[in-house]
């Protein structure tokens, strides 16, 4: 790679890294696409829990429960895209979901885990059921043991990263493919 490929990649992988620790950060709570068991495209916000440079992963939760994990049982494929105005950075990610559920990389992150962010895993009823209200939660709340199966931690694995930086001087855009080695091409905006 060029130095001023590595410079626009280097940003991009900053700019994660960042989210990751800033929930403020731009690029804390991205976009993330799958299809669903019909092919139809479906679009989520998820918040980034950790990410990883160096092993080209980022990792968020989810509801066991909910349409997304079979989902993405069934097929791992995924894209991400974050966006942060003030810097004018897009990033697209492609890649592959792992899931965990009731298992030590589950386990290490409800450990980890404030009391108010495990709020939602309490809920006894699945992920989606039709209410006549919002916040119906009148039914009661599980224990910690059973909420905790409810939790799953995905891992999203890229393979590919897109970047476009947006200037006065004209707009850079790089794709950057991990194989063995990075193969890195600038391509038109």
């Amino acid at each position: 790679m060029s130095p001023a490929q590595t410079e626009l990649l280097n940003t991009a992988l900053e700019a994660f890294e960042r989210a990751s620790k800033d929930r403020r950060d731009p690029f804390h709570m991205p976009m993330l696409a799958n299809t669903d068991e019909r092919g139809q495209p479906l679009l989520r916000t998820i918040v980034i829990r950790e990410f990883d440079a160096s092993t080209r992963r980022l990792v968020f939760h989810s509801d066991a429960r909910a349409p997304k994990i079979a989902q993405f049982q069934r097929d791992p494929r995924a894209a991400l895209t974050a966006y942060d105005h003030p810097r004018q950075l897009q990033v697209r990610l492609l890649g592959r979901i792992t899931v965990h559920i009731s298992d030590e990389q589950s386990a290490r992150r409800w450990a980890s885990m404030q009391p108010m962010s495990k709020i939602g895993y309490h809920e006894p009823r699945d992920s989606g059921i039709p209410l006549n209200e919002p916040f119906a939660n009148a039914v009661g709340l599980l224990d910690d043991a059973c909420a905790f199966a409810h939790m799953a931690v995905l891992e999203f694995s890229f393979d590919s990263i897109e970047v476009l930086r947006l200037q006065h001087q004209g707009h850079a855009r790089l794709r950057v493919h991990f194989a063995e080695t990075a193969q890195a091409q600038w391509l038109t905006p």
